[in-house]
């Protein structure tokens, strides 16, 4: 199939319904050097898969060990790597197929779960890319369905292009498409993806492709997480062009963007208990404090490693004017945590109880348990303070790296803070 360049916004496989699985491939190819009739389809009802069936064939085949599905596209004859779940059908390891040295003018890529976004096509240019994202027609209803059955199915189409029209290679916009997926996916407070790209020459040839599983999160009534109001033209539209401009950075991109806003999405994951919750932010927190202090403000070797936790994040936090106070308000188990810590610490040089120093300490709580032999009853009733206080302070912990994270990427807009009661707000340093 072929597509022009100028026609941005028509996707290149059809928009699917929720759950039902989209055709990759089907004709002939072959496995273990024998002609068959096959079919590649990609899964997309709780979870994403890459699978294989052979719809005819002269010979049996076990049903187990790896295999290689040789496969004809209009680009070139490849091998797909997998591996058998019976004897006729199985799994596909993820492949990148393209012409040897191909120069694309446009690719169209297909987006999972995305947000209905304020136009319709949404078009922006960002770090010198032509970004066009258009909503099936049926998107009102394709998303309602989509959380009432859990599931996953294509909600938008979209082309990428260069402003200014040079051709480009496929290692040059791999990383704008992660710049998307992880930027909305941090966003939205779950997996979204541009998936299943497909790039064209300058005469509009098909020249490369991907498939690969890819992540994204089924549909849910009962999700909460969403930061971004997609709603919000300008903020859309600074989240799009931060990403874009800072994962064009290798080391930006794999060493600190990618963890990063990986582990802020994940620690959203409804199977998490709390203490999953704080474990799971714990490192990408870490890894954006040590960032900001080291990289960013030029803290020495010397004098980062002489700095509890507590005051590593609090130094991250004041650099971006990011509030260390406990808002009895919206945190008023943490604050009580906080006041009888006050009372127990009162006797110390320095009884200074804030956000850094609580979310600190409950997390140490559960990362170093000590046995609890029953104690007094003041000491029972501090260690169940402590225990009401620990869902407040993985709420905390998340704004902290919510924050963080915007406050690296320049973001100037609106936010919806962690905290359930709390309206959207403006981020605190604009």
């Amino acid at each position: 199939m072929s597509i022009s360049p100028i026609s941005p916004i028509v996707p290149y496989y059809a928009f699917n319904q929720p759950g039902e699985p989209i055709e990759l491939f089907a004709g002939a190819a072959t496995i273990r050097n024998q002609p068959i009739t096959a079919r590649i389809t990609w899964e997309c009802a709780h979870e994403l898969d890459l699978n294989w069936t052979i719809t005819h064939s002269t010979d049996q085949w076990p049903g187990h060990g790896a295999i290689e599905l040789q496969v004809n596209r209009p680009h070139g004859s490849y091998r797909v790597a997998g591996s058998h779940r019976g004897g006729d059908h199985g799994w596909l390891d993820p492949i990148s197929m393209s012409r040897p040295g191909a120069q694309l003018r446009s690719v169209t890529a297909h987006w999972l779960n995305l947000p209905d976004l304020p136009d319709d096509p949404w078009s922006q240019v960002a770090n010198g890319w032509r970004i066009t994202v258009a909503a099936r027609p049926d998107l009102a209803n394709i998303l309602e369905s989509i959380d009432r059955a859990h599931t996953i199915a294509l909600t938008h189409s979209m082309n990428l292009e260069r402003h200014d029209g040079c051709l480009f290679s496929v290692e040059d916009v791999e990383p704008v498409l992660a710049a998307l997926q992880f930027g909305l996916s941090f966003g939205a407070g779950r997996w979204v993806s541009p998936t299943l790209p497909v790039g064209f020459d300058a005469i509009g040839e098909v020249v490369w492709e991907r498939w690969s599983e890819d992540f994204c999160t089924p549909g849910s009534r009962s999700f909460v997480g969403e930061w971004l109001n997609f709603t919000r033209e300008d903020d859309v539209r600074h989240l799009v062009d931060a990403c874009v401009r800072e994962f064009a950075d290798e080391w930006q991109r794999t060493k600190v963007w990618i963890p990063a806003m990986a582990t802020a999405i994940q620690a959203n994951a409804r199977d998490l208990r709390v203490e999953q919750r704080i474990m799971t932010l714990l490192p990408g927190l870490e890894m954006v404090v040590h960032v900001m202090l080291r990289h960013d403000l030029g803290l020495g070797s010397s004098a980062y490693g002489s700095l509890g936790a507590a005051e590593k994040l609090r130094q991250a936090l004041d650099s971006g004017t990011i509030p260390t106070s406990i808002d009895a308000s919206h945190y008023p188990r943490l604050d009580a945590y906080r006041l009888d810590e006050l009372v127990a610490t009162a006797a110390s040089s320095t009884p200074f109880v804030d956000g850094p120093t609580l979310t600190t300490r409950l997390r140490n709580h559960i990362i170093h348990p000590t046995p609890n032999p029953g104690g007094t009853p003041a000491q029972q009733l501090r260690a169940r303070v402590r225990s009401a206080a620990t869902f407040e302070a993985a709420l905390l912990s998340h704004e902290y790296l919510l924050l963080l994270i915007l406050k690296r990427l320049r973001y100037v807009g609106q936010y919806r803070p962690t905290a359930p009661s709390r309206p959207l707000a403006d981020v605190p340093w604009i």
